[in-house]
């Protein structure tokens, strides 16, 4: 399965990052969250850069891991 990483993942339930995290946990999809100072939310361990996600799946397998990666930008303004 593919593994959605949601930058801006918040530990608030109340933010739209939270509530992606969550969904997508519900759905059973594998979640990175990422988040500039948190360790960990939602149970999950946060990491505080799209790259260190990247670096970790790196070697996952011999395409490098990326062909099943999915981003989820919850900072990204509409149109940019």
């Amino acid at each position: 399965m593919p593994v959605v990483v949601v930058v801006g993942a918040s530990s608030d339930r109340n933010k739209f990052g939270n509530k992606a995290l969550r969904a997508y946990m519900r759905q059973g999809w594998d979640v990175r969250p990422v988040h500039p100072s948190a360790t960990e939310i939602e149970g999950v361990p946060a990491r505080n850069t799209r790259r260190s996600v990247r670096d970790s799946r790196a070697g996952g397998n011999e395409s490098g891991g990326l062909q099943n990666l999915v981003v989820f930008d919850g900072k990204r303004k509409r149109g940019s």
